[in-house]
C-alpha cells in the first residue's frame, strides 16, 4: 500500500476510536457538523497524560515541518523551528485540529505564545 494511503488509514482509524483529551474517560458522542443529526461514537482515551498529548503533537510537528528529528517542549516558539512562518502556522493548526478532532477557536490560536500553551489548549478542548 502506498505511504500516503497508509497515513490516511492511520488517521481514519484514530478518529474512529477516540475523542482526544487529557484525562478524558469513557465513551463520548460528537455530532459531525457536516451531517446534521448524525452522531459518530468516539472512544475517549483513558487518562491521556500531557506526555501522551506531547507524543501525538510531536508527530504532527514532524509531519508539518518535514523533520523526523524535531523535538518540542513547553518553551518551543516559532523562531526555534526552521520554516515556522505564518503560513506554516496555519498548516500546523489545521493538522493539530485534525489529529485531536476539534477546531481551535481563532481567539485561542492568535494568543498562543509557545508549544506549552498549545498543549494547554489541547488538554482544555479535549475534555
Amino acid at each position: 500500500m502506498a505511504q500516503g494511503a497508509e497515513a490516511l488509514l492511520r488517521r481514519l482509524e484514530r478518529k474512529e476510536v477516540r475523542k482526544s483529551g487529557c484525562g478524558a474517560k469513557g465513551e463520548g458522542r460528537r455530532k459531525r457538523p457536516s451531517l446534521p443529526g448524525i452522531y459518530i461514537h468516539f472512544k475517549k482515551e483513558a487518562d491521556m497524560t500531557r506526555e501522551e498529548a506531547y507524543e501525538r503533537l510531536t508527530e504532527v510537528f514532524r509531519e508539518v515541518f518535514d523533520d523526523d528529528e524535531l523535538v518540542i517542549s513547553d518553551e518551543t516558539v516559532a523562531d526555534d523551528v526552521d520554516g515556522w512562518d505564518s503560513f506554516e502556522h496555519i498548516n500546523l493548526v489545521v493538522a493539530v485540529e485534525n489529529e485531536f478532532g476539534f477546531k481551535i477557536p481563532m481567539g485561542k490560536v492568535v494568543t498562543m505564545k509557545n508549544v506549552g500553551e498549545m498543549v494547554d489548549i489541547i488538554c482544555e478542548m479535549g475534555n
